[in-house]
C-alpha cells in the first residue's frame, strides 16, 4: 500500500466571504447575504417541543408525569390518531391528527393551553 496523501484547503473567512460574493452563482442584490444583524423570520408558535415542555412545567408543579393514551380511527379507508394527555388524576389534553406524534404534540399543546386556561401559571 503506498502512502495517502491529503491536500488541507486553508481560507480565512474573509477568503469565503468575499468568494461567496465575487462568485458567479451569487447575485450582487444585498438580499444574496444576510447582514449579521438580520434576524431570523418568527416562527408561527413561540415554543416547540410541546410534550417536553409541558412534562417540564407538570414537573414543576411536582406533578406525577403526564400519560399518553393512543386510539386509532379508522373513517373512509384512513387511519386517524387520538391522542390523550392525563397528569394529576385528570385528563387535560386531547387531539386528532393523522400521525401518532402529530396528535401527542397537539395533546400537549391543548393540555398547556388547558393549564393556562385554569390559572395554573409556568413557576419555572
Amino acid at each position: 500500500m503506498g502512502a495517502r496523501r491529503y491536500t488541507v484547503l486553508k481560507l480565512t473567512i474573509k477568503d469565503v466571504c468575499h468568494n461567496a460574493q465575487s462568485s458567479p452563482t451569487s447575485s450582487n442584490s444585498s438580499a444574496s447575504l444576510p447582514s449579521p444583524t438580520t434576524r431570523p423570520p418568527e416562527k408561527e408558535y413561540a415554543m416547540s417541543h410541546w410534550r417536553t415542555q409541558l412534562h417540564n412545567r407538570v414537573a414543576a408543579y411536582g406533578w406525577s408525569a403526564p400519560s399518553y393514551e393512543y386510539i386509532t380511527v379508522s373513517s373512509g379507508g384512513a387511519t386517524r390518531w387520538v391522542a390523550i394527555v392525563r397528569f394529576n388524576s385528570a385528563e387535560w389534553g386531547r387531539a386528532e391528527e393523522s400521525t401518532r406524534n402529530a396528535a401527542a404534540d397537539l395533546a400537549a399543546k391543548n393540555a398547556w393551553q388547558n393549564l393556562n386556561d385554569h390559572g395554573y401559571s409556568p413557576n419555572y
